[in-house]
């Protein structure tokens, strides 16, 4: 394993500016990274191996040369979430209905990517229809594991991205969230993610396949950002895919305002650290709270309770509300002429969350048994329309003398490590399967260099 891949984005960038490594080299080690570690994990679903390569060697063409300024993100290969388009590549939402879909143009966000100087290297998975912050799995692509500890969900429904970004698999990463389907498994794998304010990101290219959705008065409930290694990634990712489209461009500009100080000693921090509407636990709190005794230390000043004015549970009635007419828009434009059944709209939020929405078909309880990790349409060797690369294998989860399942840190997870506790389930078992949403983080080895 190469420490440079578990690099911050900013890092990698700069590696490729300097010449230490070109972006051909850093993509290779990212590929070969996905080819040992993915089967354990299933966070890659589709690759575009080749022509990542040549847009990297086209990138160290132009560092040899010197022409112009380097992007921001010059030579750095990441992913980005399967509900983008990305040309030529797959976007299915994780729905069987849209298996045969493969993008013509690319996202919004992917183009402004790629200007900044970024290598698309492929997709991460998603949950069906993004419909789970709770975990990630659909019967096209079978479920994603969190590195920390493959018996485990890493949230959803951008598990695949945090997945990977945790277990070096990607530089850097986009998601799309509604109630905290980037900040969800940005939690629960370690990393950092960003759901930056609505209509800074444009969302052309994200949408499910099929006719453009019809005008909504919706558009203020979800957003896309980034999810990184380093809060300074974050920083980068969104200025780089931030601001308004044509037409719009002709009247107004966006740019991320700086920052109001430079020393934590000049900052105030609000502090809640329970509520009896949302009970934290004890390992939560301890974190939390060791979190707030070093801003403390650090000089700035803790403000403990809600601000003068502020009902948390009243805005959680007013937010839950919203989301409420946020699906009966949605209900309303799937009926459209030309549009998807009602059972393929898109939600981007964990439906038993939320009331009067349809249940949940899976549990996250204690985990039990594991699908196929594999997309349905892939066979040995490459996919059968020649772009994605095969995930491999299944096994058992290795087990420790004692019989308990082992953790691995995602640094040093094995090559040989699988995810399926069985070794070939059909898709139908996604339906009955159950995992765990425990999170507690494992230290890693003293041999380990997770980030």
């Amino acid at each position: 394993m190469n420490d440079t891949l578990f690099r911050s984005a900013a890092e990698a960038a700069e590696l490729v500016r300097r010449k230490e490594v070109s972006a051909r080299e850093l993509t290779q080690l990212l590929l070969a990274r996905i080819d040992a570690v993915n089967p354990a994990v299933n966070a890659v679903v589709e690759l575009r191996s080749e022509e990542a390569l040549q847009e990297a060697a086209e990138v160290d063409r132009v560092t040899v040369r010197g022409d112009g300024a380097p992007g921001p993100l010059h030579g750095v290969p990441m992913t980005v979430k399967e509900s983008f388009n990305v040309a030529g590549l797959h976007t299915t939402w994780g729905n069987p209905a849209f298996k045969d879909y493969v993008a013509n143009a690319d996202a919004t966000l992917v183009r402004r990517l790629k200007q900044a100087g970024a290598i698309i290297v492929g997709k991460t998975n998603v949950h069906f229809m993004l419909a789970d912050f709770a975990q990630t799995a659909n019967e096209l692509y079978g479920v994603t594991n969190n590195p920390w500890d493959t018996a485990r969900t890493p949230g959803g429904s951008s598990g695949g991205g945090a997945a990977a970004l945790a277990a070096g698999m990607t530089f850097l990463e986009h998601g799309s969230d509604l109630v905290g389907s980037i900040r969800i498994p940005a939690s629960f794998c370690g990393v950092y993610g960003l759901k930056p304010s609505v209509g800074i990101v444009p969302l052309t290219g994200f949408q499910v396949p099929g006719p453009p959705a019809p005008p909504s008065e919706m558009l203020y409930m979800s957003a896309v950002g980034p999810l990184g290694r380093s809060a300074p990634d974050l920083r980068i990712a969104l200025k780089v895919t931030a601001g308004p489209e044509p037409p719009a461009v002709n009247a107004y500009s966006w740019t991320l305002a700086p920052a109001r100080h430079r020393r934590l000693a000049d900052f105030r921090a609000g502090v809640v650290l329970d509520h009896e509407h949302a009970p934290v636990s004890s390992e939560v709190a301890a974190v939390l709270s060791g979190a707030v005794d070093a801003l403390a230390r650090a000089g700035t000043t803790v403000v403990e309770g809600w601000p003068e004015g502020v009902d948390p549970v009243e805005q959680s009635e007013s937010f839950a509300f919203h989301i409420g007419l946020f699906f009966a828009f949605q209900n309303e434009a799937q009926t459209s002429p030309g549009r998807p059944s009602s059972s393929n709209r898109r939600t981007d939020v964990w439906p038993r969350a939320l009331p009067g929405a349809a249940t949940s078909t899976r549990s996250t309880s204690s985990c039990a048994r594991r699908t196929s990790r594999r997309p349905s349409r892939t066979t040995a060797g490459r996919s059968k329309r020649g772009r994605s690369q095969p995930l491999k294998g299944s096994g058992r989860t290795p087990t420790s003398p004692s019989g308990s399942r082992t953790r691995h840190c995602p640094a040093c997870l094995p090559s040989s490590h699988r995810s399926a506790e069985h070794p070939a389930a059909s898709p139908s078992v996604y339906k009955s399967s159950v995992r765990s949403t425990k999170t507690t983080r494992p230290s890693p080895s003293p041999k380990c260099s997770p980030t």
